[in-house]
Formats: C-alpha cells, structure tokens, sequence
C-alpha cells in the first residue's frame, strides 16, 4: 500500500491497522475518528507516523507480518482495514481480506513422521 499527496510541504501522516470485527465488513468501526478503543469498534493492533511526508517522501507499506493477536487463531485470519490521515485531507481506509489467510500446498498427505529433537544452545 503506498500514500502520496502531490504538495511538497512537510506534513506528518498517521496510519494505523485495524483488525476488522465484521459489525460493519470492510468498513473502519472507530467510533469518534479517534484511534481510541470504544465498545463495537475495531480492533486496533498497530499504529504510527511518517514524518516528513510530502510528494517526495511517500509512504509504502505492505501488510504486517506479525501484530498484536496475529498468533490467535481467533484473529489471525480475519481482515485487516489501514486507515492514513494527514493534515488537510480526509482519511484514507482500505480493507484486506484474509489477513494471514494461507494457501494449502500444492500436495497430498497420506501420512507423515516427525522426529523431535531436545537439545538446548546456549
């Protein structure tokens, strides 16, 4: 995901993921346009700015890796929604479906062994 504005005066961006709750899919529940969590919004997980932004220096960015409830499998797979602001401009909001979603291999298994090994490095 890449924001750009076309002015070349310095300004700060704010961004900030969210994990969508489905009360309203691919649409940001932030109740006040805030970054602070309320009852039925969505869930925010990361946050931050770029400074400067400006023509020259947009900002890119893809999806996050690894963020808070990542690893929850009660999270890990629902979409994420990116919310960018600057001063002067309306925010921006994308959704992504299936965040962490993954794509089963391109193979079958009938059976498999697995080995497990006990040593410790120091």
């Amino acid at each position: 995901m890449e924001y750009k504005q076309v002015s070349l005066e310095f300004t700060t961006l704010t961004w900030r993921v969210y994990i969508d709750n489905g009360a309203n899919p691919g649409v940001l529940d932030d109740g006040g346009d805030d970054g602070i969590q309320q009852a039925g919004d969505d869930l925010m997980v990361l946050t931050g700015t770029q400074n400067p932004f400006n023509a020259s220096n947009p900002y890119t960015s893809g999806a996050p890796a690894v963020y808070p409830h990542s690893d929850d499998p009660l999270y890990a797979d629902i979409p994420l929604i990116y919310y960018a602001k600057y001063q002067g401009c309306n925010a921006i909001t994308n959704s992504f479906p299936n965040a962490q979603g993954c794509i089963p291999l391109p193979v079958g298994f009938k059976s498999f062994t697995a080995a497990r090994n006990h040593l410790m490095y120091c």
